[in-house]
C-alpha cells in the first residue's frame, strides 16, 4: 500500500484528528517476510543491519535457507552486513565464508567507510526498532549519519494488529516478546519515520511463515492487516 497525499499533513503534524481513518490493506495473496524483502532487494546494493541473528539460531537458519542475510547476499548486487553482537559476529566469521561483514555500532561509532564511500539502494533494518528505547532519536541519528548515502530505508516490525494478538486479547491476555518496547501500526511507524527525517513511501503486511491451515490462509488473504509483520519503505 502506498501512502496517499492526504495522510502526510497528519504525519507532519500540520493537521490533527482524534479519529483519523485511512486504508491500510486490500485483499491479497499471502507473502512471507523473507521473500518480500529479498524480492525488493534483488539486484540492489544493500546494507543489512543486525545481519547475524541470535547465535543458537544461525546454523539452523542457514541450513534451512531461512537466514535473511544469506538470502540477501544471493539476491542483491552487493550486500554488506553490520551488527553490534560480537559473539554472533564472530560465530559467522569463524564458521562461514561471508565477506563484507562488520562489527559496528551504527549510532555510537564513527561513520563506516564501507558505507559512506558508495551509494546504496536499501538500508534493511529487520525486527530491531521495537527493541530500541528511543526509536525517533535512533532513526534521526541514522538519517544524519547515513541519509546522504542510502536511497531507501526498509523497516520490519511486529504488527500490532496481528491475528495472534487479537486472539489472545479475546482470552484477556497479551502475547509478546518481553524485550519489546513498542507495538507499531502503519500510521505510528510512518509517524516515527517522518519525525526522524525519513519520508514513508509504502508498506506491506507479511507473515514470518505462510499459514498451513486453509482457514487461516483465507483469513489472512481477506484481512492482510491481521498478518504478523509490518514492512515499511521510507525514502531519504
Amino acid at each position: 500500500m502506498k501512502f496517499e497525499d492526504d495522510v502526510f499533513p497528519y504525519l507532519e503534524g500540520k493537521k490533527f484528528s482524534n479519529g483519523f481513518s485511512f486504508p491500510i490493506s486490500a485483499k491479497t495473496k499471502n507473502v512471507d517476510r523473507l521473500t518480500y524483502i529479498e524480492n525488493r532487494c534483488e539486484g540492489m546494493k544493500v546494507i543489512h543491519m543486525g545481519f547475524a541473528d541470535h547465535v543458537p539460531l544461525i546454523a539452523n537458519k542457514i541450513k534451512n535457507n531461512i537466514w535473511l542475510h544469506g538470502r540477501l547476499v544471493k539476491k542483491s548486487k552487493r550486500c554488506i552486513g553490520i551488527d553490534i553482537d560480537d559473539e554472533a559476529f564472530e560465530f559467522v566469521k569463524r564458521n562461514y565464508e561471508y565477506k563484507d561483514i562488520y562489527l559496528h555500532n551504527i549510532i555510537a561509532d564513527a561513520p563506516l567507510p564501507a558505507i559512506i564511500n558508495e551509494e546504496w539502494d536499501y538500508f534493511v533494518m529487520g525486527e530491531i526498532l521495537e527493541h530500541v528505547n528511543d526509536p525517533i532519536g535512533f532513526l534521526k541519528q541514522l538519517h544524519t549519519k547515513y541519509g546522504n548515502y542510502v536511497k531507501h530505508l526498509m523497516i520490519t516490525v511486529p504488527n500490532a494488529l496481528d491475528f495472534m494478538s487479537i486472539r489472545m486479547a479475546k482470552n484477556h491476555k497479551e502475547y509478546i516478546n518481553t524485550d519489546h518496547r513498542f507495538w507499531f501500526t502503519p500510521f505510528t511507524l510512518a509517524k516515527v519515520g517522518q519525525l526522524s527525517g525519513w519520508k514513508p513511501k509504502e508498506f506491506e503486511f507479511c507473515q514470518t511463515y505462510l499459514p498451513d491451515k486453509w482457514i487461516y490462509k483465507k483469513i489472512l488473504e481477506r484481512y492482510p492487516a491481521f498478518r504478523e509483520t509490518l514492512i515499511m519503505i521510507f525514502e531519504r
